[in-house]
């Protein structure tokens, strides 16, 4: 409810209006032709098994708690060698492919457009926020609508921007709670305070890499209880709660993986030897140096540090 009256509060903002413009006008420019595609290019193999569990959802009749995808013969824990009776998959927090699939169940319809919707509009939002959370740091809007737009033009972002991975809509969750977490720092009301957590911990149920973000704020709520004594009593409930659904699905989530197998990597892979680490580092820079920025955006970067120099 509150993300909803702060949107309908800046929808009065002449600024604020013309940034959620210009996001849904850059994002539409950039994905508008292919959004009825189906996976491919860069990861499209994962990109295909996020769409199977949509799929999935919508034949099993919607059932949350046991996503599947077409595969028997699974990767984990055999390496394709074993096949199972059911293609019932362990996957972290799949609401991402959940959603697409109740909209793909109540129309009958099961495009790839309707999953690539979903998470082009969620990445908006994501946007929208990371404009408010700037303006709201900085006070200054022209570094907001910086940000903001070499955010949305840089090419890692727009190619899994209207995709079908979950990264993008728990990179939004996370700037979300960033950005009601600097409400909660500035206002100190412990709705803003349950609000970033909510989104911070859905973020990471989807995506076990933001678990940082997550482990971040409540590092820095410790601090502030050591240092300048800020109350704890009140987020007790919230840390317990939040705690409990990170560790409620992962052991939810670890029975699928026993009894059924996944296709979905769910440990770490470090590097074995010091070679290695150098071998994937030049593998790093090779594949993927101009992926996560274009030229022009290396070029910004320098300047900004000619800039601040």
């Amino acid at each position: 409810m509150h993300i909803g009256i702060d949107i309908f509060v800046q929808m009065k903002n002449p600024q604020s209006l013309l940034a959620i413009v210009s996001i849904l006008a850059i994002g539409l420019f950039f994905h508008l032709e292919g959004l009825n595609d189906f996976p491919s290019f860069t990861h499209a193999w994962a990109q295909s098994d996020r769409f199977a569990l949509a799929l999935g959802f919508v034949n099993n009749g919607l059932n949350f708690f046991s996503p599947e995808t077409f595969v028997f013969n699974k990767q984990f824990p055999d390496g394709w060698s074993s096949a199972f009776d059911e293609s019932i998959v362990a996957v972290d927090f799949p609401i991402h492919d959940y959603i697409p699939a109740i909209f793909m169940k109540l129309s009958g319809v099961t495009d790839p457009w309707i999953f690539r919707l979903y998470i082009l509009l969620y990445s908006m939002a994501g946007l929208f926020f990371l404009f408010k959370l700037t303006f709201d740091v900085t006070t200054n809007s022209y570094k907001s609508w910086f940000v903001t737009i070499f955010a949305a033009t840089s090419p890692v972002f727009v190619y899994y921007q209207a995709g079908f991975l979950p990264s993008i809509p728990s990179l939004s969750n996370a700037i979300i709670g960033t950005y009601f977490y600097v409400k909660y720092l500035k206002t100190n009301e412990n709705s803003h305070f349950s609000i970033a957590i909510a989104f911070i911990c859905f973020a990471a149920l989807a995506r076990t890499t933001f678990l940082i973000p997550y482990l971040a704020v409540w590092g820095l709520e410790l601090l502030r209880y050591f240092i300048i004594r800020t109350s704890i009593k009140s987020k007790i409930p919230i840390f317990l709660i939040s705690a409990g659904l990170l560790f409620g699905f992962a052991y939810h989530n670890a029975n699928l993986r026993d009894q059924y197998g996944s296709i979905f990597l769910a440990e770490l892979m470090p590097a074995k030897s010091v070679e290695e680490i150098i071998q994937v580092g030049k593998i790093i820079v090779e594949r993927w140096i101009f992926q996560y920025f274009s030229l022009g955006h290396y070029l910004v970067f320098f300047a900004i540090g000619l800039i601040g120099l």
